[in-house]
């Protein structure tokens, strides 16, 4: 009985291989067999193929663009001990002073900017969205003493109303309008932005008596159009985009700090030998409420005070009557 049974496998291994000899013979001679008026099959491409080429082909691009920029030649300033020997001292432990919101007539309003006033040693530091790591972030703010603006997403503080209490109680903290959706602006009509702004300025003021997230606003993802701007100003708003970004990748803890450090001493000028941060004054700053920037936002707030400047929040950039 076994050694039937191994004879028939073998017989009907050998007819399959056949077979299998004869399908491929035949889809090779199928084009030539193929009358001619019948198109051959069509496949269609595989979307997750496709999609997965097309998300490696922006990572790599976007790791390229990280390196050139990590490599891009220019004067490297001394290190950290250098400028800490040099910063006053009061820079480092004077809390940020209460915060007085400019007022901008239309034709400022009118402008959008991505950076602020450069005539003192300063930089902005804005914080958008707000969907995760909220009092994380606002704990680094508080316990470092510095200034921040938060541009904040309405949708996102539906369940959490009680951190825009806690925010702008925080010295040195204001609240701006990031919209409610965070809706790209440049594809809604006139009256959708409008009610993306107001709804998120209503939230604001019916939680906290007096607030107001005027006169600064940010398009989600910069979308920016000059009907942006000018429907934005008609509420009131201005404007504002950014110099220095980079924490929406998937950087580790230490390319982050690297990478936003760089962006700033690449704006450094050597002069009678020593290095100068003059052209990084006035540079607004563009973080996200996210778990890996709030792990090294102390680092980052740090070593821009290193670098003898001051982190702050908008309000304090554009202060008496700056523009």
């Amino acid at each position: 009985m076994v050694q039937l049974t191994k004879r028939s496998l073998s017989r009907r291994s050998v007819l399959l291989g056949a077979a299998a000899f004869a399908a491929g013979a035949l889809a090779e001679a199928a084009p030539s067999l193929r009358p001619a008026n019948l198109p051959g099959a069509v496949v269609s491409p595989d979307p997750f193929l496709s999609n997965y080429a097309t998300a490696r082909q922006a990572r790599q691009a976007a790791e390229g663009r990280l390196a050139a920029l990590l490599n891009a030649e220019g004067p490297r300033p001394p290190g950290i001990e250098y400028y800490l020997d040099r910063v006053p001292a009061d820079l480092l432990t004077t809390p940020p002073p209460g915060l007085s919101k400019p007022v901008w007539g239309p034709s400022v309003l009118n402008t959008f900017v991505s950076r602020g006033p450069q005539d003192r040693p300063m930089v902005a530091l804005t914080i958008d969205d707000g969907a995760v790591s909220l009092d994380e972030t606002l704990k680094v703010i508080r316990e470092e003493r510095a200034g921040a603006t938060f541009f904040l997403t309405g949708k996102y503080l539906a369940r959490r109303k009680d951190f825009l209490q806690q925010a702008l109680e925080t010295p040195g903290v204001e609240i701006a309008n990031h919209t409610w959706n965070h809706s790209n602006l440049s594809s809604l009509g006139d009256d959708q932005i409008r009610e993306e702004l107001t709804r998120f300025e209503t939230m604001l003021a019916d939680t906290v008596r007096g607030a107001s997230s005027a006169p600064f606003m940010r398009p989600p993802g910069g979308a920016n159009s000059e009907r942006v701007v000018q429907v934005a100003a008609g509420l009131g708003y201005r404007t504002i985009l950014w110099t220095i970004s980079g924490d929406a990748g998937t950087l580790t803890p230490d390319q982050l700090v690297e990478h936003y450090l760089r962006q700033i001493d690449r704006r450094t000028e050597v002069v009678d030998g020593q290095v100068s941060y003059r052209g990084a004054w006035g540079s607004i700053i563009l973080m996200h409420f996210r778990p890996g920037t709030c792990s090294v936002l102390p680092d980052i707030i740090r070593e821009i005070r290193a670098r003898g400047m001051q982190p702050v929040a908008l309000s304090r950039l554009y202060e008496d009557g700056r523009t």
